[in-house]
């Protein structure tokens, strides 16, 4: 869901770059063999930090930086491996239409998907007032009259009241208030919590 490029500091201070590729998420074991790998040994190179990431998650890579805690990146790519094909095309259009940029907004907003109406095949405002007509947003307009209706302004009109936008993924609107699940850091679950989350999802993807 995210790779992150694990750089050894020391080194990248002494003008050599040192560092590796690593898949998020990652268990406890695998991340201590890569910093291994990266020279991290506690002694003469203690410290890493993050240089490069890749998502295939549009509006992720936005919410990352350098110095960003290597836990909570952790914790949102295992909240996204836990996610199928539609919510992670849900939470694409829901950071587009909230524009969020900050990593602990964007793993609250994984819990809160259910506050959010979206339609992947509502891409322009004539799509949107087709659908309001459609599913009776502007009552019963008898049958005769639905050829004289003009869906594009319909749908921009609605779009004007701000509770909906048509975001490059589709349609997005709020219909409920999002709860505070995620605040910080110290709602991020604990290493062996995160084991054994990533370890329930590997089986489940074998059972498969």
């Amino acid at each position: 869901m995210i790779s992150i490029f694990l750089t050894n500091l020391g080194k990248y201070n002494e003008g050599e770059l040192v560092g590796e590729w690593v898949e998020l998420p990652i268990k406890s074991k695998a991340l201590e063999a890569a910093l291994e790998r990266i020279g991290i040994d506690n002694v003469r190179y203690e410290e890493y930090f993050l240089t490069d990431y890749e998502s295939l998650v549009a509006g992720i890579i936005e919410s990352l930086g350098e110095y960003i805690n290597l836990s909570t990146v952790n914790y949102l790519a295992l909240r996204l491996k836990s996610m199928d094909v539609d919510e992670l095309k849900c939470l694409e259009a829901v950071i587009g239409y909230e524009g969020e940029r900050d990593i602990d907004k964007i793993i609250n907003l994984t819990y809160n998907l259910g506050c959010y109406y979206y339609r992947e095949d509502i891409t322009t405002p004539k799509d949107y007032g087709e659908m309001l007509v459609d599913e009776g947003y502007l009552g019963e307009i008898p049958d005769n009259l639905l050829g004289y209706l003009d869906h594009e302004a319909i749908g921009r009109d609605y779009l004007l009241s701000g509770m909906a936008n048509i975001t490059e993924h589709g349609l997005v609107e709020q219909i409920d208030e999002p709860n505070e699940v995620y605040c910080g850091y110290k709602d991020t679950p604990s290493q062996a919590e995160m084991d054994q989350a990533i370890e329930q999802i590997e089986e489940s993807e074998l059972e498969q």
